[in-house]
């Protein structure tokens, strides 16, 4: 179980930190010490605890121990990073470790390396740094991926058909935001059922043409209430239940697509392999949303 310290919950300048060691103690005093610069910070003992919990929610900085089984050959770093590719990678070489440490913060993936007993105001500065450094290397993608947003919009905006529209908006997806799985359903004429029209993802093309009713499922409490939903791991205990339960999915967006304020169908996406969506992904995906429904309202698009 990973150990969260953070006593300084509302620090202006707190990062987020995890520290990944098997000496214990170690973790403990570095936890401790960041907690008290303002950083959140989360501990674990191993490089599997460590992958869980970047699953869930993103981070500044990683303090790791080179001499972890798993980072012999970094595999452990290409696996976080393959998840958040923004997160900065910082080792922590104690005294007796051998030349494994230095020869790794000599590779691309390696922000820098802690070496020594640890010394709270030279250590805590350079992961300062890393947490700051780490923040303007997301904002930059964030302002990036707006700027993408703005650009897919003006795209959907261009005349075309209804098929066109929801294409579009599907590779919109994909393209922005690394999406893993997406469906667009669409409101069925006696308005009693979701008809799965645009699918993305792996082996979902036996999908199209499926339908549920409106008053089943997550899609359809989105259909019907018209609001906007994101849902975080298997969903258990909801005034709704899923059709069909997955436990495999990180994180899912539902936003309902509006036709001059009636419901004309559901977007659904899944991050089953990636981070579970930022907020400002989500607010991202919604002005694209928005941009697609402005396309079929302006051009009299029927189902």
């Amino acid at each position: 179980m990973p150990v969260v310290y953070n006593y300084l919950e509302h620090h202006s300048k707190g990062g987020r930190v995890i520290a990944v060691a098997t000496d214990s103690s170690l973790v403990d005093v570095l936890c401790k010490a960041l907690a008290e610069y303002g950083h959140e910070t989360i501990g674990c003992a191993t490089a599997q605890e460590a992958l869980a919990t970047i699953q869930k929610k993103s981070f500044d900085v990683m303090l790791v121990d080179p001499l972890l089984p798993e980072m012999a050959d970094l595999e452990m770093l290409k696996d976080i990073q393959a998840i958040d590719p923004l997160i900065l990678a910082i080792l922590m070489a104690s005294n007796g470790s051998s030349g494994t440490g230095a020869d790794h913060c000599q590779d691309a993936r390696v922000f820098g390396c802690l070496a020594g007993p640890f010394q709270a105001e030279k250590h805590l500065s350079f992961v300062n740094h890393a947490v700051e450094l780490s923040r303007l290397r997301r904002q930059n993608a964030e302002l990036s991926q707006s700027l993408r947003a703005h650009e897919l919009s003006r795209q959907l905006l261009v005349p075309q058909d209804c098929d066109a529209v929801l294409n579009k908006l599907a590779d919109a997806m994909v393209s922005g935001f690394d999406v893993d799985e997406l469906s667009i359903m669409v409101l069925s004429e006696n308005r009693q059922d979701l008809r799965v029209t645009v699918v993305r993802g792996a082996d979902r093309d036996h999908l199209i043409g499926c339908q549920m009713p409106v008053t089943q499922g997550i899609a359809g409490w989105v259909a019907r209430n018209k609001k906007a939903i994101t849902l975080h791991g298997e969903v258990n205990g909801l005034a709704f239940a899923p059709i069909r339960r997955r436990s495999d999915i990180r994180c899912s967006v539902l936003i309902p697509i509006l036709k001059s304020a009636d419901l004309f169908g559901v977007l659904n996406i899944n991050a089953v392999q990636r981070r579970p969506f930022t907020h400002r992904e989500i607010k991202t995906m919604d002005i694209l949303v928005s941009a697609a429904q402005s396309a079929l309202g302006a051009r009299g698009v029927d189902h």
